[in-house]
């Protein structure tokens, strides 16, 4: 006797997690990469020069940790976007 049921299954249940968990690790390389950009900026403003490297270094730092920032929430976007079309979604 076949059921037609519409609870996520266990493999459902899996990718979201797996999901979440890569956003979560995106977050926190975003936060540590963030954290030691502020730290370079501080301890390297004395010479505010194109020419300090601590100091460029840690601006690249800041402008990457926006970026692995977003990518990791536009992955987890587009994920849920795909088990929504898909079914998988739950509602």
């Amino acid at each position: 006797m076949a059921t037609n049921s519409t609870a996520p299954s266990r493999n459902d249940n899996r990718k979201d997690k797996n999901m979440r968990g890569m956003v979560s690790v995106f977050t926190i390389i975003s936060v540590i990469a963030a954290v030691v950009g502020i730290i370079m900026v501080l301890v390297n403003l004395n010479h505010f020069s194109d020419r300090n490297l601590g100091l460029m270094l840690g601006i690249g730092f800041i402008v990457g940790s926006i970026f692995v920032y977003s990518i990791g929430k536009w992955a987890g976007s587009i994920q849920s976007r795909r088990e929504e079309d898909d079914g998988g979604g739950g509602f």
